[in-house]
């Protein structure tokens, strides 16, 4: 059978429509039949083509009219072929449009676009289901190969973690900025009126804080030119850019994600000590930078630094709830494996570490802090630094309480921490070896990051 490009003998909303057409010589044309009536055509798919269409942002606008396949020759996937050669023909940027949907093996296909992140529409008259059609499994295998990239854990989209993270510490470094000039303009005037009263124990207290504050200055610099003052909240909405990003969704069902930064504490509603938060029910993020203070300069620092990973962390959230769109209500991307998941928020303990929603940012929050302080130990070392940093005793520099929480906590739920355990391996010599290609791009001796002459 060939496919064939041609117009449509058929009328739509008056106006003729394209025809995609297989033609098998060997079959004849069947009177009877008004949409067969014609030698050798066993299979069409009519459609309208509208090249720069407002209605798909300048891109081609496919509305697909009607298709049909001869009665003797369905069930061999020939209506499949007919929209994948539309596909073939138009490409991956063009909005199709399905028009109302009434047969539920083009729903089928409609709803197989639509997860391989393709721009569709459509009415889904029949109302049917992806159980009602066979999806479910389908589905359950979609969410499964997406949280199977590298080790299994789920990404954050790398370009938004730039975006968001320059924008949110650049505001928070200038509202500090601002805080510490006026605490700087407040202590220069205690400092001249001691000198007036004759105090010179305050006087010099006074100048010893101001040049405290310098140093702290000299921190913020580096990352706003100037201070600025904000209000409480600040609140910007950035678009799903997912450059770079190894997953495929419905990029045109995607929503903008607002992002709020509390500056002060009486707007922070969550709990005092929480550093953000990602609200899955109306797709937002909130990060808290009422609790930075400007007294310490290495603290001002740090906690500048921690900003791009705590978004990293949020931004893993907004992964799993934009591949859950189009998804069945059992398939959880970017959760662990159903034989080992918690049900309920928290788990069954009501511990943050065994929410499954938590289990993939906490473990890269893991990964990151292993592979910061693992940092020129050699591979026997490391492998016991492994051991230790998940069995809780670890000695490495930067291993707090938290770390040892998260496993002690994870262990309740045995299968939960033994998938944990090899997961965090896998994904630490992963960025280890990516740290040590890193390197020799960049000119530099090619050895592991993790030992001189190791292996």
């Amino acid at each position: 059978m060939r496919v064939i490009h041609t117009t449509s003998p058929l009328s739509y909303r008056g106006d003729s429509a394209l025809r995609l057409a297989l033609i098998d010589p060997a079959v004849e044309a069947d009177e009877g039949d008004r949409y067969f009536n014609e030698p050798g055509l066993v299979a069409f798919l009519d459609y309208h083509h509208e090249p720069n269409s407002r209605w798909a942002d300048g891109n081609d606008y496919i509305y697909l009219d009607y298709s049909n396949v001869r009665p003797s020759h369905r069930k061999r996937g020939l209506g499949k072929r007919l929209l994948n050669e539309v596909l073939k023909k138009h490409g991956e940027d063009a909005l199709y449009d399905f028009g109302k949907i009434m047969n539920p093996a083009v729903y089928r296909m409609y709803r197989q676009w639509q997860r391989r992140g393709l721009n569709v529409r459509g009415m889904n008259y029949g109302r049917y289901t992806d159980e009602k059609v066979g999806l479910k499994s389908a589905a359950r295998r979609v969410a499964s190969r997406y949280i199977a990239k590298r080790a299994g854990l789920l990404k954050a989209p790398p370009v938004m973690v730039k975006e968001v993270s320059a924008w949110a510490v650049k505001v928070i470094a200038e509202k500090l900025f601002a805080d510490l000039m006026e605490e700087v303009e407040w202590l220069e005037e205690e400092y001249n009126e001691a000198l007036k009263a004759g105090d010179r124990r305050e006087a010099e207290y006074n100048r010893k804080q101001i040049e405290g504050y310098d140093e702290v200055a000299a921190v913020l610099m580096r990352y706003a030119r100037n201070p600025k003052t904000h209000p409480g909240k600040v609140t910007k909405k950035f678009k799903p850019n997912l450059s770079g990003w190894p997953y495929k969704v419905d990029k045109g069902n995607l929503p903008d994600l607002p992002v709020t930064i509390v500056l002060a504490n009486k707007d922070w509603k969550y709990d005092y000590y929480s550093k953000a938060i990602y609200d899955f029910d109306n797709m937002l993020m909130e990060i808290n930078a009422s609790l930075i203070g400007i007294e310490d300069p290495k603290e001002v620092e740090a906690a500048l630094k921690a900003i791009p990973k705590t978004i990293r962390h949020e931004l893993q959230h907004f992964a799993q709830d934009i591949m859950s769109i189009g998804l069945s209500e059992g398939a959880k991307p970017g959760q662990p494996k159903p034989r080992v998941r918690d049900p309920g928020v928290g788990g069954p303990f009501g511990s943050y570490s065994l929410n499954d929603k938590e289990y993939h940012p906490l473990l890269t929050d893991e990964v990151e802090s292993f592979v910061e302080a693992a940092q020129g130990l050699s591979r026997r070392d490391l492998n016991q630094a492994v051991k230790d940093w998940i069995a809780g005793r670890s000695r490495l520099p930067g291993y707090e309480g938290v770390n040892k929480r998260f496993w002690s906590e994870l262990s309740r739920n045995r299968g939960k921490w033994q998938e944990a355990a090899k997961t965090f391996y896998k994904e630490v010599m992963d960025a280890l070896d990516e740290g040590s290609r890193r390197q020799a791009s960049l000119g530099h001796p090619v050895r592991r990051i993790y030992g001189k002459g190791s292996k």
